[in-house]
């Protein structure tokens, strides 16, 4: 399962809820209905994260902007789409002022205000997690200029190990009930932080950059589920 599709409230509760039924009658739904709604939801993921001991970036949510202007950390901050993928809408703020009338305009559309902490200086990193191991992994540099790591946002995808994040990569795709996902790491000199965990991740530029086959791993594990 990759998407459940554009549509209403009422539309995406009965996909889910189908899938949902689709497993409860023995179907290998991959990944799991549930699990999927909960990465693709960042609040959800940070605090599923948290609870588990899994570093995450200070991060608050809010639907009221006087409220979230007065939760912002101290230094640079970032405001993402709760549902966002690819980095796109996400922006780098530091005035707060500015910052309140990016939530004024969140709130008259009727968006959650979702923001985190900006973690300068650190090294990207995304493993992609198949059942219990990891498959692939590249570092991601943001373009010139840039503060995006994303490939889709013109960062740069480069094949490196982390030995050291395997098992904590692992842990966060279990804990939120996935088969499989990759797992997005900011590593600073204080420590790593998990900054996202995608269901839904791509692995084409993982493809390049390592000339491992990911899709085929995915298969594969789909193919044993459903041979339980």
């Amino acid at each position: 399962m990759r998407t459940i599709g554009p549509g209403t409230c009422e539309q995406a509760t009965r996909r889910i809820s189908l899938f949902e039924h689709m497993e409860f009658s023995g179907v290998a739904v991959v990944n799991p209905a549930y699990a999927w709604r909960r990465a693709r939801d960042k609040y959800a993921t940070a605090y599923w994260l948290a609870k588990e001991g899994i570093p995450v970036p200070f991060t608050f949510t809010s639907e009221q902007p006087y409220v979230a202007r007065d939760l912002l950390p101290e230094g640079k901050f970032v405001y993402k789409p709760i549902l966002g993928s690819r980095g796109y809408g996400s922006i780098l703020l530091e005035d707060r002022e500015i910052a309140f009338n990016v939530f004024r305009a969140m709130e008259k559309a009727g968006v959650p205000i979702y923001a985190q902490s900006f973690l300068e200086g650190g090294e990207h990193a995304r493993l992609f997690v198949v059942g219990e191991r990891v498959v692939a992994s590249m570092a991601r540099v943001p373009p010139p200029g840039g503060w995006k790591s994303n490939v889709a946002q013109g960062g740069t995808a480069v094949a490196k190990e982390y030995p050291e994040l395997e098992d904590w990569a692992v842990k966060a795709v279990g804990c939120l009930g996935l088969e499989y996902a990759g797992v997005d790491f900011v590593i600073r000199e204080d420590g790593f932080y998990v900054n996202e965990v995608n269901a839904s991740p791509g692995w084409q530029a993982l493809k390049r950059a390592t000339g491992i086959n990911v899709a085929s791993e995915v298969v594969e594990h789909a193919l044993n589920l459903a041979r339980k």
